[in-house]
């Protein structure tokens, strides 16, 4: 599985170099497998706006989220729910996007 990271806003004047990486197996029970990619992800390349996701396998697999650990203000969180298919069925990238913490506007009373 290989996994590109996206920014959230794109830049005028500098692009910025894709981050890309592959995603090896490293659990697997009769219910679920666990990939991790570790990636080093430059202090000035921005906000994660979503990732890109490409299937490498001979066969479809089911994502249910991407957790990316390791920012200053705590993990970012996709929650995928979705059959990828194989990159030789269809080359296109899935793209996910980062679910969104919004919190309850302030009352001031």
């Amino acid at each position: 599985m290989v996994l590109n990271f996206v920014l959230a806003k794109k830049e005028t004047k500098l692009e910025k170099k894709p981050i890309q990486d592959f995603a090896h197996r490293t659990h697997r029970s009769p219910k679920e497998v666990r990939y991790l990619a570790e990636f080093d992800v430059p202090v000035d390349f921005g906000e994660i706006g979503a990732i890109l996701v490409e299937n490498e396998h001979r066969r479809e697999m089911f994502i249910k989220e991407i957790i990316l650990d390791g920012f200053e203000l705590g993990p970012v969180r996709f929650t995928c729910e979705s059959w990828l298919h194989p990159k030789k069925d269809n080359p296109v990238k899935r793209v996910f996007f980062p679910d969104k913490v919004s919190s309850p506007p302030s009352l001031f009373i």
